[in-house]
């Protein structure tokens, strides 16, 4: 199992429910191991099984809600 893992810089979360919405959005990725989600931060935290999972395909997963990932960090 090959594992990775980004921190996704996210615009748009205002409050506790947006980064519980971006945390359950990544959660229910089939994949993803861990997250971490920062609402001080604004980023996302995310450790995946790159045999399952792509890092385009998490922030693609992102980009299809209301908010959006602005940069990405490896």
């Amino acid at each position: 199992m090959s594992t990775q893992q980004a921190t996704l810089h996210v615009s748009g979360m205002t409050c506790n429910n947006c980064t519980r919405f971006v945390d359950n959005t990544l959660r229910d990725l089939t994949g993803v191991e861990t997250t971490n989600v920062s609402l001080e931060n604004g980023t996302a935290q995310v450790k995946f099984n790159t045999n399952l999972l792509n890092l385009q395909q998490i922030i693609d997963a992102i980009n299809d809600t209301h908010f959006s990932v602005e940069s990405v960090e490896q």
